[in-house]
């Protein structure tokens, strides 16, 4: 009895151990794949290591169930669908091997890139430097890691869909999707790694400026400038002045200078104290602020870089984003240890409190500056720098304004130039704060977007709305409430597609006391005619959009809105029977991200509709999130 059971066992797992092999070899290579590309995103290197070489040998294993077969296997084959579907395995275990390969391979180059003997970044006695010898080599061999991804492409696309049941098509057909983006991810990397020895001197000396924002005190692009530094490389090598700069040492005595203004750069031309170095970066296209900031110091003083190969914008939430590379650090003259626990916090509001003479705050602030620029070129942690750098410029803390055009081509490709989007067929808003009060308020301050969209044909009618709040309690140190503090001042600007209409409009009264008492607010930094008062507010345009704008007072403790409506035409696309409505939403980078809620009415009759991130309620779309990057939605239906 007991060999007729064992002989009996033996039949049942000669029976499954193929299929077995075969099924749970590629769910395994297929969930470590994913995995692994995700662990390597995070900089979890270790990990992802085990994740792919798991991945590679669950492949083995899923490859050799197959060519094991098995008697299940051999029956499937016989019957016709099923012996169909058999035959696309060979495919689809092509496309999975490719896959665990290309894994491999970028992991490789993320662990060669960034620690060992053949890292991008080497350590000399002369400071650090980045080894343009390495960055071609990592470029090639991301090349390799782009022919896996193509051979993987190749073996789904060779699989007869008609032949698999349907959850697996869809399978394919993502994996499809994953690969063409995939591919031209890389090959967009490669165009990067082949511009990067010119960008860091490789045919000469280049020089870059770096801006240091403060977002506490906003500006359209970002924050008031208050910090400045100009770093040159040299065959890789940074050399960064031995002293970052205020403002100050160029503006002085904030004195508005004549140099000829481009026609969008609106904002400047209204306010005189807007026309110098460190108060021009008004308008939130980070190409137009850098060349106007660029413009006006070299009109400052004879000093300032002749040649400036690039302008680099960057502020305190970017640099929370890569301490944890850079590593802890302490400023030499105040002692205050510096870290990713403490840092926004002690550049936006502490250090107001701490240092209120001027003076003796500019030199804590410098010496901050200058420790974290040191950390970027000699990092702790490299992985970690890395994964801080690519989320701070996919959330704007940190934009790139190139001087050559194939470089900022390149930019401009990757999202990383700060720019206004052209939205070409597309419904369009960015909502803009300009803080014109003088103070630091937009550190504490909330901001609540909502956009409700009603489609008439082929036009659009939106309502837009900004809900600002200012929750700030007081007593606050008086450098932080600046000249207007407690009360709050924020200009609103309106950024729409550029020919809208405006049919209403609708603002607060405006408070100066305990009750609110309607009356338009003017300034000291306010553009003339952009305070709110009766009838339509002001319009201008800006690189083809159109802009509406009006400013708030708000107490402490308290909120006020301002909501536009306007009509769009010619916003819906159709295209064989199937319309498209397409929004660009794109936003300001500061200390906190604003909530953004959209609400679309579909038109009556409308069926199979596609809203990825929608939620659908009857004819009613609503979508709504923290808008901490530029961000595009996609509704279409029959």
């Amino acid at each position: 009895m007991l060999l007729l059971g064992l002989a009996g066992l033996w039949l049942w797992l000669s029976l499954l151990s193929g299929p077995y092999d075969l099924a749970s070899g590629l769910l395994r290579a297929e969930g470590d794949v994913h995995h692994a590309r995700h662990l390597i995103s995070a900089g979890a290197l270790k990990q992802a290591r085990f994740r792919t070489l798991d991945a590679v040998a669950a492949v083995r294993t899923a490859r050799h169930g197959y060519r094991g077969g098995g008697p299940l296997l051999d029956l499937a084959a016989g019957v016709p669908r099923l012996g169909d579907a058999l035959h696309q395995v060979p495919h689809i275990l092509d496309a999975a091997s490719y896959s665990a390969d290309a894994a491999r391979g970028t992991l490789a180059i993320a662990q060669g890139a960034l620690r060992g003997p053949g890292r991008i970044i080497a350590h000399g006695s002369n400071g650090s430097r980045i080894r343009l010898d390495r960055v071609a080599v990592v470029g090639r061999e991301m090349g390799g890691v782009e022919t896996d991804l193509r051979r993987a492409r190749s073996a789904l696309a060779a699989i007869d869909l008609a032949a698999l049941p349907h959850a697996l098509r869809l399978k394919v057909q993502s994996g499809i999707a994953q690969a063409d983006q995939a591919v031209k991810l890389l090959s967009t990397a490669r165009a990067g790694f082949r511009l990067l020895p010119a960008i860091l001197g490789a045919h000469g000396k280049r020089t870059y400026v770096l801006a240091f924002q403060n977002p506490a005190e906003e500006r359209g692009a970002g924050g008031a400038m208050l910090q400045y530094a100009v770093i040159d490389f040299v065959h890789g090598a940074p050399h960064l002045e031995r002293k970052t700069k205020t403002v100050y040492t160029i503006d002085r005595n904030r004195q508005p200078l004549p140099i000829p203004l481009p026609r969008d750069a609106w904002y400047v031309r209204a306010i005189p104290d807007a026309q110098r170095f460190g108060n021009s970066n008004w308008s939130p296209d980070w190409p137009l602020s850098a060349k106007l900031m660029l413009a006006y110091g070299r009109a400052s003083t004879a000093a300032f870089p002749r040649k400036v190969d690039g302008m680099i914008g960057i502020d305190p939430i970017a640099a929370d984003e890569m301490m944890p590379g850079i590593g802890a650090f302490r400023s030499p003259h105040s002692h205050v240890r510096v870290s990713a626990a403490n840092l926004v916090n002690l550049v936006l509001f502490k250090a107001y409190a701490s240092y209120p003479i001027p003076a003796v705050r500019r030199i804590v602030l410098h010496d901050i500056v200058k420790g974290f620029y040191r950390g970027m070129f000699d990092p702790a942690r490299p992985a970690d720098l890395v994964k801080g750098m690519g989320d701070a410029l996919a959330t704007k803390h940190i934009q790139i304004w190139m001087a050559h055009p194939s470089e900022e081509a390149f930019v401009r490709r990757m999202g990383w130039d700060g720019a206004l989007a052209r939205a070409r067929h597309a419904d369009y808003l960015d909502v803009v704060e300009q803080n014109v009060g003088g103070n630091k308020l937009d550190y504490f301050e909330t901001r609540a977007l909502s956009l409700d969209v009603r489609l008439h044909g082929r036009d659009a009618v939106d309502h837009a709305a900004a809900t600002i709040g200012n929750p700030v309690v007081m007593p606050q140190p008086r450098w932080s409430m600046g000249d207007s503090g407690p009360f709050h001042h924020p200009m609103l600007n309106f950024y729409t597609p550029g020919n809208a209409e405006l049919v209403a409009a609708h603002g607060p009264p405006v408070a100066t006391g305990r009750d609110p008492v309607p009356r338009p607010v003017r300034l000291p930094d306010s553009p003339a005619g952009l305070g709110w008062g009766p009838g339509l507010p002001p319009t201008h345009t800006e690189k083809g959009k159109r802009v509406w704008s009006g400013t708030l007072d708000i107490p402490p403790q308290q909120k006020a809105s301002m909501s536009l409506t306007y009509r769009v035409p010619g916003v819906v696309q159709t295209r064989h029977g199937r319309s498209t409505y397409r929004l660009v939403l794109q936003q300001q980078p500061g200390v906190h991200p604003a909530t953004m809620s959209v609400t679309l009415h579909l038109p009556p009759g409308a069926s199979h509709v596609s809203a990825p991130g929608f939620r659908r309620r009857g004819d009613v779309l609503t979508w709504s999130r923290l808008l901490d990057r530029d961000t595009t939605l996609t509704v279409s239906w029959r």
